[in-house]
């Protein structure tokens, strides 16, 4: 098509990135699903929470080696933490009994963290 003509090349070349997205996305999906990690992601944090506080949630699941809690700065408040078990099972555990739980007024959103290999 000619340059500025929206023509049918430039549909196909559209369609061709969102297939490729979806399939990315997709794989990333089953990807982050199914890697084992001694380390969650654990997100929709009120800003004000501190590593005892979810040591104390957390612990019930098995033994912690540490917590990294992020806040949000600027415009970007969001608040999260990375939890790292000891062992996989006791991530998985923690995971599964803590998805969706309430934390204060929000749910907790609680995610294996991705092996970058």
């Amino acid at each position: 098509a000619a340059a500025g003509g929206g023509g049918s090349d430039d549909v196909d070349e559209k369609k061709r990135l969102n297939d490729y997205d979806v399939r990315n996305s997709r794989s990333f999906s089953v990807a982050h699903e199914h890697s084992p990690s001694r380390t969650l992601f654990v997100g929709s944090l009120q800003h004000n929470v501190d590593e005892t506080e979810l040591k104390d949630l957390f612990l019930n699941y098995g033994r912690i080696e540490g917590i990294d809690v992020k806040r949000g700065q600027g415009s970007t408040k969001a608040t999260y933490a990375f939890i790292r078990f000891t062992t996989i099972d006791s991530a998985r555990r923690a995971k599964d009994a803590m998805q969706g739980r309430r934390l204060e007024l929000l749910r907790i959103k609680v995610v294996a963290e991705i092996q970058l290999r």
